[in-house]
């Protein structure tokens, strides 16, 4: 690894350690946790996901994400689903308490961010590049660590 690999490493782990502290702390103030707001998230912006599509995107083990959910179903936040077409498929929705905490959340979030206010288009472009760049190399290493495991 060279002096630039890492300072990219540094730089990230940095604004990496940063924005989930934030995370955390607006979390706790609607009594969820990271990772139970990071669920409310994901099944507040994607209207039809299956607790196979958040085990994925969110990197959960489907146990440990069973578990989360079961706590957000005790709570009234979201229900789970079976599909009608094929009874594999289970969906998790947001209850209407679970739309209230996912706006209210999303809100605080955006006035939180105060940071994002600050850099300019050509900023938020740049970022916004690089993290897709940088998703792009994750997936290909998931992708072809999976083909090894088989």
């Amino acid at each position: 690894m060279d002096r630039q690999d890492e300072e990219v490493m540094l730089r990230f782990r940095n604004a990496y350690a940063y924005f989930i502290h934030e995370l955390d702390e607006n979390a706790k103030k609607h009594g969820l946790t990271g990772v139970q707001w990071m669920i409310v998230s994901e099944v507040g912006l994607n209207t039809n996901i299956t607790m196979h599509d958040l085990s994925e995107k969110l990197n959960l083990s489907k146990a440990n994400l069973s578990a989360i959910i079961k706590r957000l179903r005790n709570n009234n936040i979201v229900t789970k689903e079976r599909s009608n077409l094929d009874q594999r498929y289970v969906y998790i929705k947001l209850t209407e308490k679970g739309n209230k905490i996912f706006h209210n959340i999303e809100d605080d979030m955006k006035n939180h961010y105060p940071i994002w206010q600050q850099l300019d288009e050509s900023d938020k472009d740049k970022i916004l590049s690089a993290l897709n760049a940088l998703e792009k190399l994750i997936n290909k290493y998931e992708e072809s660590y999976k083909q090894e495991s088989m």
